[in-house]
């Protein structure tokens, strides 16, 4: 066999036989074998053992006898002929490419006997007389080409003699005179290169940036109320201004602050300042949205169920005493109670059967108010608040500062650290832009199911059919799943005036619910689809139950566990988690939609995230297309930078020069600093900096 060397035969294949010359069927000290397809060159002689073979042409054979019972042989598969009473393995390396593509010698091509001759092919004439190589075959010279004209003369000193002289010169041809030539040196330029400074990733060139600065999105124009990539305390300080004023247009409420006929300002103000304090607004809001989605199919508003679970876990129920059950039941209906015209556009939005942001936080003032008799409500609220939604309360089994329930952990846990600390990365930036022309179709397909007065919005309910179509679903929990959609929304100042707003998903916000869904989820690390040869988890999972049945383990091949709930140390970047979410999304949309999904006169072909066996059991056949799953490559994918993505790059680079550009521009005015005209200091620093950006 070759061994695996580039240009090597078979010497002892079935298909190449090698040939034994006539007589020679005896062994004799010069045996000479003939090789296919034949020819001088494939024409070996073996020597005797004791004259070492000197033969130095590009094909060269070797042999070694045939030792029954020997295990090399064995193992290697190799094929021996007979030779006289021997027999040998015989090993062929050949420099020759392919045969035919090698006829022998270019012919020497004669030189023209005029300029004009270039066009015409007689030098030729030799290679295509007809003649036979020494294999047989009539080489093939494709024909000469035809040279342009030569129409005009290409030295200007050559038309310039002409004119003067009057003489015609053939183009082409100096003229027969002397004449002067002139020859000076070009000075060389040499382009400097520095070390160019690395490229900055910048969030505000990311798919990130419409919360900060909007864009057409479907639904809303997508920026949020914080006008930031998270959100902004002055949002929290005027969601609560909405709250408060709420509340305070309750009579049942506003009593808790009448002093004679009006209402103690300063008291109301010294509430106020108690809640923004220490975040303790941000964490109401932070606990009411996660118990909110205890009502999977609602998980706006806070139900009865959830509201008990809450009260209990902080430690507020008690068996005896003020604040039993009973009592906490009656505050829950207490402040559901709407007031005013019931058919305005908010109490039309307000549930009756639920709580929404501001009647929250009116049940829990008038259970600090109950449960703290003797303090003032202000004093009685904080209280509450740090004992038994910042500590857990004291108990028989835990002390005051002992570990919370997980529920009260994660719900007071800050929304925005995901984003600061997992999502608002380059990595997963430009991940997602890899895929952006995809997901902005997905989205707008799922958006348009269920249209709102004429408007596609992509509501929970288009969020769960795309995670029960693409399998997702499978993969983790409906409550993860509907955790996933509330948190990723940015948080609003009014919850009944943008209820439309509130309850669906801008695209960022689409994008972001998958990157939080895929940290829940428990995929393989990089180096488990290394060792599984995989690059999707379909074809993880398919590789380990083949290794499980081969094991004879069958399903009960455990898999190693990872850390995937929420507040749980992370030991996976997202981008690579990510990277197998979207990839198993795909190829359930390329299944279920049968590799093509259709929007209006928009369409996506996805077939190419299925392997070709899956295009097979799944389309019928396989479908061609310039995109190949095996060059999808998880650790590239999720590791990308600035400079593997061509139109970010310019961007970014664009960046630099502005930024270097506005650096000009101060050291200008500081150099300007003494003229008395501003206009003019302003004009040469933007001057200044604009030449520096257009070199």
């Amino acid at each position: 066999t070759n061994g695996g060397k580039k240009g090597g035969k078979r010497g002892s294949s079935t298909k190449t036989k090698p040939v034994v010359r006539a007589g020679l069927h005896k062994p004799t000290t010069d045996d000479m074998i003939v090789f296919e397809p034949g020819g001088t060159h494939n024409t070996i002689k073996f020597f005797a053992a004791e004259q070492p073979m000197k033969d130095q042409s590009r094909v060269r054979a070797f042999r070694f006898r045939h030792v029954e019972g020997s295990m090399v042989s064995k193992d290697m598969g190799l094929q021996h002929i007979q030779i006289g009473d021997q027999n040998y393995h015989l090993y062929l390396h050949s420099d020759v490419v392919a045969e035919l593509l090698e006829p022998g010698d270019l012919p020497v091509q004669q030189a023209p006997r005029s300029l004009l001759s270039t066009r015409y092919s007689e030098y030729l004439a030799e290679a295509r007389s007809g003649v036979k190589n020494d294999q047989g075959v009539i080489p093939m010279v494709p024909s000469a080409p035809r040279a342009p004209l030569i129409d005009r003369h290409y030295m200007k000193e050559t038309k310039s003699y002409e004119l003067i002289t009057g003489e015609f010169i053939e183009y082409g041809k100096l003229p027969g005179n002397n004449i002067k030539l002139f020859v000076r040196e070009e000075p060389k330029f040499v382009e400097q290169t520095e070390e160019e400074e690395p490229l900055v990733w910048h969030i505000d060139d990311s798919v990130f940036a419409p919360r900060k600065f909007g864009q057409g999105d479907v639904g809303n124009t997508g920026i949020s109320d914080s006008k930031d990539y998270v959100n902004s305390e002055r949002m929290y300080k005027r969601a609560l201004q909405v709250d408060w004023r709420r509340l305070m247009a309750l009579d049942r409420f506003a009593k808790f602050f009448k002093v004679g006929d009006g209402v103690d300002e300063e008291k109301v103000k010294v509430v106020l300042e108690s809640l923004k304090e220490n975040r303790r607004y941000a964490t109401i809001f932070s606990i009411f949205e996660y118990f909110c989605c205890f009502n999977l199919n609602q998980p706006f508003t806070m139900s009865l169920g959830a509201y008990n679970t809450l009260m209990k876990d902080a430690g507020v129920e008690e068996e005896r005493g003020n604040c039993d059950a009973a009592f906490l039941q009656k505050i829950f209906v207490t402040v559901n109670v709407e007031v005013g015209d019931r058919q305005s556009k908010e109490n039309k939005a307000n549930d009756d059967s639920s709580l929404m942001r501001h009647e929250f936080l009116e049940a829990l003032w008038r259970i600090a108010v109950v449960k703290y008799p003797g303090m003032d409500g202000g004093d009685a609220f904080v209280t509450m608040f740090e004992h038994h939604f910042r500590h857990r309360p004291p108990s028989t089994a835990m002390e005051v500062g002992g570990p919370m329930s997980v529920n009260l952990t994660i719900a007071t846990m800050d929304v925005d650290n995901f984003r600061k600390e997992r999502l608002y990365t380059e990595q997963v930036d430009l991940l997602l832009t890899k895929f952006q022309k995809e997901l902005n179709h997905v989205y707008k397909y799922y958006a348009s199911l269920n249209p709102q007065g004429g408007q596609a919005t992509f509501d929970l309910e288009e969020y769960v059919k795309l995670v029960t179509d693409t399998g997702l679903l499978q993969l983790t929990s409906r409550r993860d799943c509907t955790m996933c959609f509330v948190m990723s929304r940015m948080r609003r100042i009014d919850d009944l005036k943008s209820r439309h707003i509130l309850t669906t998903l801008t695209f960022v916000e689409f994008l972001e619910a998958l990157g939080r869904l895929a940290d829940t989820m428990s995929v393989p690390t990089e180096e488990e689809f290394a060792a599984m040869g995989a690059n999707t988890l379909a074809r993880y999972e398919a590789a380990h139950t083949r290794l499980a049945e081969e094991a004879g383990e069958g399903s009960r091949m455990k898999k190693p566990k990872r850390p995937s709930k929420t507040g749980m140390t992370k030991t996976q970047p997202l981008a690579s988690k990510l990277y197998v979410l979207l990839m198993h999304m795909m190829r359930g949309l390329a299944i279920h939609y049968k590799g093509r999904l259709t929007s209006g006169k928009d369409f996506i072909i996805l077939n190419h995230y299925l392997s070709p066996e899956e295009q097979i059991q799944y389309l019928g056949d396989v479908k061609e297309s310039k995109k190949k799953l095996d060059s999808f490559d998880r650790k590239k994918l999720s590791s990308l930078t600035l400079y593997e993505v061509p139109f970010r790059r310019a961007v970014a680079q664009q960046r630099r020069l502005e930024a270097a550009a506005n650096d000009i521009q101060k050291h200008v005015r500081g150099h300007l600093h003494r003229s008395n005209s501003m206009d003019l200091q302003g004009a040469a620093a933007k001057a200044a900096g604009n030449l520096y950006v257009r070199s």
